[in-house]
């Protein structure tokens, strides 16, 4: 969580700072994609995948291709992230329940 957070921080700093730059900062925050590591990490430990809906790791590319056309800074791609935004954001008690589930 602290390495996500230093992230997070570190991606509005540079927006910030490339600001009418003509440079586009996105802080691209997906749920687990599906990618041959993720798959060699659940071959080797099946706990990883319990409960998990994986992204194609398209869904996240045309994410952030969309987002190009706008000004947002963070991009969500797929539903699950999005849900957990924003329960995060307004539910923040939830989230330490569901994780002890």
């Amino acid at each position: 969580s602290a390495s996500k957070a230093a992230v997070n921080a570190y991606a509005e700093v540079l927006a910030l700072e490339c600001r009418g730059s003509g440079v586009k900062i996105r802080c691209v925050c997906p749920s687990q994609v599906d990618t041959p590591l993720y798959r060699q990490l659940a071959a080797e430990d099946p706990a990883v995948s319990r409960r998990t809906i994986l992204l194609r790791a398209s869904v996240v590319v045309d994410a952030v291709e969309r987002s190009l056309a706008g000004d947002g800074l963070f991009v969500y791609p797929g539903t699950v992230a999005k849900i957990g935004i924003m329960l995060r954001r307004h539910f923040p008690w939830l989230l330490d329940r569901l994780e002890a589930v």
